[in-house]
């Protein structure tokens, strides 16, 4: 077979932030948007992995916009965002408190040289008793330029390994039940968190706010060294 060059990629950042007019002072609107971009090797592939990187910021911008749109320039959706803040500000002047938005992809990284991690670190505030937080995580392959599925990849042991690391991570004891102890997991018991990818460790799991536990639980990370999953099969 023949053999193929090692394919030298690296990442880069597209940044944009925008704030309301007209204000002074440390609390105002505004929304910071850090997006990975993959360059160089095969251009294909950079652009395939890019493409999914970016339709994912743009649907996690449009559920926050007064209508819901998620085409146009980042200017202009985030023009949209800050319009929404005003219009809120019309309807309820007394309540003074900024509205944010970050979507911050600064911790996404290179895995090796076969495996891009996307992360976003996704805050806001828009009202409410508290804002909101959450870590996206996705690894593509950049052979193909495809999202790995890891249920797929290592099977019913993840889950049961991710399981010892998540009642470790809690101190809750195996014959204890996990929703005896403040979790909410469905019924079928527990599962995998919908956020994974490859870091320099091993393999990350995030829990957001919400996704298994009441939000004042915050998240819940774990790390499964790669050591470990070479036992439920090849590691990367």
């Amino acid at each position: 077979a023949a053999s193929i060059d090692k394919v030298d990629y690296e990442l880069t950042y597209v940044e944009y932030s925008d704030r309301e007019a007209n204000c002074t002072g440390d609390e105002c609107t505004e929304v910071k948007i850090i997006l990975p971009q993959l360059e160089g090797a095969d251009s294909l592939i950079s652009a395939k992995i890019n493409q999914s990187i970016e339709d994912q910021y743009r649907q996690l911008i449009k559920s926050r916009l007064p209508e819901p749109q998620s085409t146009g320039s980042w200017a202009s959706l985030a023009a949209s965002f800050i319009e929404g803040y005003e219009l809120f500000k019309m309807e309820f002047p007394d309540d003074p408190t900024a509205w944010y938005l970050y979507l911050d992809g600064g911790e996404s990284q290179i895995v090796g040289d076969s495996v891009l991690t996307a992360v976003v670190d996704d805050s806001e505030f828009m009202g409410g008793a508290h804002g909101n937080t959450a870590t996206l995580v996705e690894s593509y392959r950049l052979e193909n330029g495809l999202p790995i599925d890891f249920e797929e990849r290592y099977g019913e042991k993840l889950k049961q390994l991710a399981e010892e690391k998540f009642r470790a991570h809690h101190g809750i004891p195996v014959e204890e039940p996990l929703n005896d102890a403040g979790f909410i997991f469905p019924e079928v018991g527990f599962i995998l968190p919908d956020n994974m990818g490859y870091s320099s460790k091993g393999l990350m799991l995030i829990y957001n706010p919400y996704e298994v536990a009441p939000y004042s639980t915050g998240a819940t990370i774990l790390t499964i060294p790669y050591e470990e999953l070479k036992t439920l099969k090849e590691a990367v």
